[in-house]
């Protein structure tokens, strides 16, 4: 084997033992830009939240009482009396 080429297979190899072993760098969130707001969690919001997505106090609390649920569908198949259209107003404007 030709010298440079033995020196670039020593250094790429070198080069991946080094990323192997080197220690693990936590990545920590950033924080969210000034004015954004993740949406609010089903699974742990306050009714005041629910109140704020434009839902009925009534029905606000027994989504409360209900916790937890999986996904949006998960709580709609809870209320089925509801209209549909409440849940599809919800879309996008929740998390889980």
């Amino acid at each position: 084997m030709p010298r440079s080429r033995l020196s670039d297979l020593l250094g790429g190899m070198m080069l991946g033992l080094a990323q192997i072993f080197s220690p693990i760098r936590q990545v920590l969130p950033t924080p969210p830009e000034q004015g954004f707001m993740l949406p609010p969690n089903l699974n742990t919001c306050s009714q005041e939240d629910l109140l704020e997505l434009g839902l009925e106090p009534e029905l606000a609390g027994r989504i409360l009482e209900q916790r937890p649920y999986l996904n949006l569908r998960h709580l709609a198949s809870q209320f089925p009396e509801v209209e549909p259209w409440v849940w599809e107003g919800l879309e996008g404007r929740v998390r889980f």
